[in-house]
């Protein structure tokens, strides 16, 4: 019996060429999108999940506050939290710190290198993570000062082996290099965790090196092995009633835990150690997933309703031979399996294809075989819920057909699944509606933040970071100078600055520092969080940076004990305007005075407010900016680095374009914007393919009608309105629907950017304008067909 429901449901599907291709296609498309949508989804969730005990691992990060006001989020605590939280807290078993070196020089032999990816750490590192040892045993060593683990691809480097325990490198401490003996070596960590480090060493080399592991700074990523089953409330509780006894140390803070498996997608404080996903993405992504397959099985759903007149004949005549109700629903259940496996089959041959091209689109390293573990799992239940979704109704709608009234023709006149179908279509013009206005909506706050004025020049401007020598400072200063001099000559160079850090660097490039404060005026009342980087003279000058009030550093005088500030660091320390500034002494360690307040610039992308930030005179930092001339940029770049390697013959020239780099802090929503944009078209395009099959199908069943109007003298324009007017009645109701739930998503989505832009009525008229368009298009291809077959064949129709 299984073989003829099997024949039949493939004569059927063979007999209905254009309705099984179309809900093949559509199907396809919309399992294929599903899957590596999901695919990406999982990976973005499984970040941490490689170490064995992350469920109980947490990170300690700091709220700081002024008064009332939470003013920033850190991601770094001070070294002397961890052994005390493990000592006056039981849940804490254990505690790593982390204290990271992004621009350390390591010396191999005769060899310089420079690693961003190193991290000073405590043996229980190797307790905590799970960090997979191929060489020696670092734990056993690594209370040990001056001890070294390296990866396998930092080994590979400096030696060409991993076979390397008891080797040394050199590290610099106190101005010195000094040997470090490596004591092991570890596999490579996966791409999937925010904690990414290549070379780990023992943290008692800081103390060797005269770090204060006290409460003066915080300057430690604090990870924390907790008891199974601890309520992260209630920890969480004590950790605020603990902050506040120590109140007179951490300056109106508090200590916050959060889990590990969340830092990912959930954490986006201050000096992370790389920049984290963002959970909303994810779930606008997960909707458009869901969105993507439903309207592909109500494609499916519609188009079996909509025949069901058609096939209630063979319905009538199978039961007056004997078939059951459930004979028949098998039947049709299997119709719909059938077209859910040729579906799949077509969904697993596109998603290997487009998989490469995706992985590129999404940035992140994606594995490149998707059918294991989890998508095998998906597959199936897309299988097996497509299959009950799509063809449970029809089924159970056609095999309660009644012969007695299929042989009366009643059935052809019936609105059998007319309201079902109705409500699909509105439910299909909702999330069109949706997804165009979100799309319009990406591509908009991308394109405003990228065309707004950011305060400064970043355009034609050169980036060259600092070589790298086993020269003292005193040496590297004066061939720095004597490479700068040679720039200046040249003239496509405009203008040279040096500086500490750069703008569209990440937080971890710039200090910051609390407590600052108005001398003798607010010195116990101002606990906001200010950032600060050294720069030159020219610094200002270089990046087109407005000075509002006051004056800058000058190279020919001393510049000890002054300040220049932005206008928000003015603002948040207390003065009126730039003017009360100037000239004014603050606590900053020490007393400074204030000769100069720039006008804010955007030293970050437009996601965060500005920054407010201290500048202090430091005529050597590691960057130099170049304001070159571009009309031959690879020329002017080439003759740059030339008389660079000429003064640093043993340095590789390292460079960026800021422009480049400021931009670079958009790719994650760049990335999302084409992610998104992509499937909403897919999206798209399904429910049109459903709307072309199912206009067409009605186009087909009123060919009689067609025919009759048309010799009572109807026009073609009036019978494409008669036929399209149904359709443009339920666009409109959808549009009633999908307009406020569109704002509402886009709102929600621009609530990331602290700067962004208004959702202005054409946002939203837009996308209806546009899917009334399409409908029209799709419907009236078929209508018009329709309308103009000859009337005397129209009336021959069956």
């Amino acid at each position: 019996m299984l073989r003829n429901y099997f024949n039949t449901a493939i004569r059927n599907i063979l007999k209905n060429k254009i309705f099984s291709v179309i809900n093949v296609v559509g199907l396809s498309i919309g399992m294929a999108a599903c899957l590596l949508i999901l695919h990406y989804i999982n990976y973005e969730k499984s970040y941490e999940h490689f170490h064995q005990r992350s469920d109980q691992l947490y990170r300690v990060t700091v709220d700081s506050y002024n008064g009332a006001e939470l003013v920033v989020q850190d991601a770094e605590t001070h070294p002397v939290l961890g052994p005390e939280l493990k000592e006056k807290f039981p849940e804490v078993l254990d505690f790593v710190r982390m204290h990271d070196d992004e621009l350390v020089k390591i010396k191999v032999g005769d060899k310089l290198y420079k690693e961003t990816r190193l991290y000073f750490a405590d043996p229980s590192a190797f307790d905590l993570f799970s960090i997979e040892v191929l060489e020696g045993d670092p734990k056993a060593a690594f209370h040990i000062p001056f001890k070294i683990a390296l990866s396998r691809n930092l080994a590979a480097l400096y030696f060409g082996s991993t076979d390397i325990v008891g080797k040394t490198i050199q590290l610099p401490n106190e101005g010195e290099l000094v040997d470090v003996e490596i004591v092991g070596v570890y596999e490579n960590l996966p791409p999937n965790t925010h904690l990414k480090f290549n070379a780990l060493v023992s943290f008692s080399t800081l103390k060797k090196s005269g770090y204060d592991p006290g409460w003066n700074g915080n300057n430690e990523f604090t990870y924390l092995l907790m008891q199974k089953g601890t309520d992260l409330q209630a920890f969480n509780d004590k950790l605020v009633k603990y902050s506040a006894a120590l109140n007179d140390k951490i300056e109106n803070s508090i200590f916050v835990a959060e889990p590990m498996n969340d830092i990912h997608l959930y954490s986006n404080k201050t000096y992370e150690p790389e920049t984290n996903g963002d959970a909303r993405t994810i779930y606008f992504l997960l909707v458009v997933a869901f969105f993507i397959i439903v309207i592909a099985w109500v494609n499916y759903l519609n188009l079996s309703t909509a025949r069901s007149a058609e096939r209630a004949k063979e319905v009538g005549v199978r039961k007056v031979v004997g078939s059951s109700r459930l004979n028949l629903i098998w039947q049709f259940l299997l119709e719909s399996a059938v077209i859910n496996v040729a579906a799949m089959i077509l969904t697993l041959i596109v998603v290997q294809i487009s998989l490469p091209y995706f992985i590129e689109l999404s940035g992140q390293p994606l594995p490149r075989f998707i059918f294991t573990g989890f998508s095998i799992w998906v597959i199936i239940a897309l299988l097996i819920v497509g299959t009950a979704l799509s063809g449970l109704y029809p089924a159970m709608a056609l095999s309660a057909f009644q012969p007695v009234a299929v042989i009366k023709g009643k059935l052809k006149s019936s609105n059998h699944g007319f309201w079902l179908r109705r409500g699909l279509v509105v439910f299909q013009f909702i999330i069109t509606v949706i997804l165009i206005a979100g799309t319009f909506a990406v591509f908009q706050q991308l394109n405003f933040l990228r065309s707004r004025d950011l305060g400064m020049k970043i355009d034609e401007i050169l980036v060259v970071e600092a070589p790298l020598t086993i020269d003292n400072d005193s040496i590297n200063q004066q061939r720095m100078s004597v490479l700068k001099s040679q720039w200046r000559q040249r003239s496509e160079v405009q203008n040279i600055s040096n500086s500490g850090s750069v703008p569209g660097l990440a937080h971890k490039y710039l200090n910051s520092t609390t407590g600052v404060s108005i001398t003798g005026v607010n010195s116990d009342q101002n606990h906001h969080t200010f950032y600060h980087f050294g720069i030159d003279a020219s610094f200002i000058e270089t990046l087109g940076l407005g000075l509002v009030e006051g004056r800058n550093f000058t190279d020919k005088e001393k510049n000890s004990n002054q300040l220049i500030l932005n206008e928000e660091a003015a603002r948040l320390l207390g003065f009126e305007n730039a003017a009360d500034a100037v000239g004014k002494k603050i606590n900053f360690g020490k007393t400074e005075t204030v000769i100069g307040v720039i006008k804010n610039y955007h030293h970050h992308y437009l996601k965060l407010s500005v920054a407010p930030i201290i500048y202090w005179y430091k005529p050597n930092g590691y960057f130099t900016c170049l304001d070159i001339n571009t009309n031959d940029i690879h020329a002017t770049l080439n003759a740059v680095k030339t008389d660079f390697e000429k003064v640093f013959p043993n340095s590789t020239f390292t460079y960026f374009f800021l422009d480049e780099k400021f931009n670079q802090q958009y790719a994650a929503d760049v990335r999302f914007g084409k992610v998104f944009g992509l499937f909403a078209t897919l999206a798209i395009f399904i429910a049109c393919l459903g709307l072309f099959g199912l206009s067409s199908f009605t186009a087909l069943q009123r060919t009689k009608e067609i025919g009759i109007r048309k010799v009572l003298g109807a026009s073609v324009p009036g019978i494409l309105v008669l036929l399209s007017r149904d359709y443009l009645k339920l666009l409109l109701i959808a549009i009633v629907v999908a307009v406020p739930l569109a704002n509402y998503l886009i709102i929600e989505w621009l609530n990331n950017f602290a700067i962004k832009i208004n959702v202005q009525w054409w946002l939203l008229a837009l996308p209806c304008v546009l899917v009334a368009a399409v409908a029209i298009l799709s419907v009236s291809s078929q209508s018009i067909r329709a309308a103009t077959i000859n009337p005397v064949d129209s009336l021959k129709h069956e």
